[in-house]
């Protein structure tokens, strides 16, 4: 698919509903998961949040404005990371919107799909959302995690609890990005990569052991 193609439809799913065409929490949820599948975006994403809003007994209004937003999110992410021979993974999306959410900047994002390999990517990507969403300034975080890219071995996993003890010692930096759910009005964030994206140090495929975010 073309970068211009990708950027239209990335532009459809931020675009809000006209308020003439009031619809039902079902039929929301339904439009967003087709506009994310004519991107090419693997349904699962949108699927998992809203089988985790059922089964907390979320109102079903919450669930269609969550998976709005995961599915704008997930559109933008596959924006910043076009334009590579291959096509970004389902745990790159998703960790990819997991930053954008927290505050990172699709330039941020591209930036560590560039730098990362194919293997280290999801991490690096939810890395990068960890920092931001503890409050590490966009532009620092991505620094601290090229450069960790660049010396290998556990340097990016180790970079979470090297920001939690600079946190505790000086305070919150300038900057601070938002929580994910932020955007959403929803409280009680949950903090580190969402379900199915490795966590820090974690390869792909070892990731589904933590607590899922909530929609």
């Amino acid at each position: 698919m073309h970068r211009n193609t990708i950027a239209a439809l990335a532009a459809l799913a931020l675009a809000p509903l006209p308020l003439h065409a009031q619809r039902t929490p079902a039929q929301r949820i339904e439009a967003a998961q087709l506009r994310s599948a004519r991107a090419g975006i693997p349904a699962a994403l949108l699927q998992q949040r809203v089988a985790e809003g059922r089964a907390k007994g979320v109102a079903e209004d919450r669930i269609a404005a969550a998976v709005e937003r995961r599915a704008a999110g997930l559109a933008r992410a596959q924006e910043a990371m076009a334009g590579r021979a291959t096509r970004p993974t389902a745990p790159e999306l998703s960790a990819g919107a997991d930053a954008l959410e927290a505050g990172a900047d699709g330039q941020a994002i591209r930036a560590v799909a560039a730098a990362a390999r194919a293997e280290d990517r999801p991490v690096a990507l939810a890395v990068l959302a960890e920092l931001v969403r503890d409050g590490v300034p966009v532009d620092q975080a991505l620094a601290r995690v090229t450069a960790a890219l660049a010396r290998r071995g556990d340097a990016l996993a180790r970079l979470p609890e090297q920001a939690a003890a600079a946190h505790a010692s000086h305070g919150p930096p300038a900057g601070a990005g938002r929580p994910a759910w932020a955007a959403g009005g929803a409280s009680g964030a949950a903090h580190g990569p969402p379900a199915g994206v490795p966590g820090a140090g974690q390869r792909p495929g070892s990731a589904g052991h933590g607590k899922p975010e909530k929609p």
